[in-house]
């Protein structure tokens, strides 16, 4: 079957995200351009449609631009405001100038639409994020935002039940680090969220409750259970020059101790006198 064309050629693409934008059968497709050098940041919307048995690109439906020195560098998909539609949560990393933004959310309108002038915010607009996850973390109704930022700690924001509006409740998980890949599953089997979070060229601290691999820099990371055992192993994918590894999971989210990559894992919980 032939490659198909997606998009445009220009920038390097910093990230993807698909789902079901625009209430269509088939998943659509958000891309993050950037590109410091050329001073050009967007973000392009295309819808799918069915022709044949493919799901094929139909057409552009958003287009969004950011200022020279602000880089969309990860992207997530979830229903923020809880209108049944995809909305877009940005995460800015890299920056060649003084000037920030903050991360941002853009609200869909139903038809794979988002505004530029339809917008939340999260984070300090210092913040250099390089992977955002959403999940309802407090049973709330509302998904939350947890945010790896590079040479700080991860940040969780939690969401009013209802409303679109995120409050900062903590920072969690480790130390400042250069954090660069999140996923979010049930490592060890109770019911509960787990994040793994591939770093840098080291191992985590702090508030880690498994660590396990080599010095390495973990670009990204994807969980599945891979040898059909009913838990959650790790793929991660390395930087340049770094061998990709998969970690199977023992069952009590435990990983083999070979010489992979540095991810490690902290269950979210959330602090006692915690409330919004």
């Amino acid at each position: 079957m032939p490659a198909n064309t997606i998009g445009e050629a220009r920038g390097r693409v910093a990230a993807l995200a698909a789902g079901h934008l625009n209430g269509g059968g088939t998943p659509d497709l958000a891309i993050a351009y950037s590109d410091l050098q050329s001073k050009s940041q967007s973000i392009e919307v295309y819808t799918t449609t069915v022709k044949g048995e493919l799901a094929v690109l139909a057409g552009r439906s958003s287009s969004l631009s950011f200022s020279n020195n602000d880089a969309p560098m990860t992207l997530a998909l979830g229903d923020v405001n809880n209108d049944d539609a995809l909305d877009l949560a940005v995460g800015f990393g890299e920056r060649s100038g003084s000037a920030a933004t903050r991360n941002q959310i853009f609200l869909n309108d139903g038809r794979a639409r988002f505004a530029q002038d339809d917008v939340q915010y999260f984070g300090s607009g210092a913040d250099r994020t390089y992977a955002v996850a959403l999940a309802d973390l407090d049973d709330n109704g509302s998904l939350d935002f947890i945010a790896a930022n590079n040479g700080e700690r991860h940040r969780i924001y939690f969401a009013q039940a209802g409303t679109p509006q995120l409050v900062f409740a903590q920072a969690q998980s480790g130390e400042s680090r250069e954090y660069f890949s999140l996923a979010l599953g049930d490592l060890d089997g109770n019911g509960t969220l787990d994040v793994v979070a591939g770093v840098r060229d080291g191992q985590l601290s702090g508030q880690i409750q498994k660590r396990f691999g080599i010095s390495a820099t973990t670009m990204s990371l994807a969980l599945a259970d891979l040898d059909g055992d009913n838990d959650l192993d790790v793929i991660a994918g390395n930087a340049s020059g770094q061998p990709n590894y998969v970690y199977y999971n023992d069952g009590g989210g435990s990983f083999v101790d070979e010489p992979l990559a540095p991810v490690s894992y902290t269950h979210l919980t959330l602090p006692t006198n915690y409330s919004v």
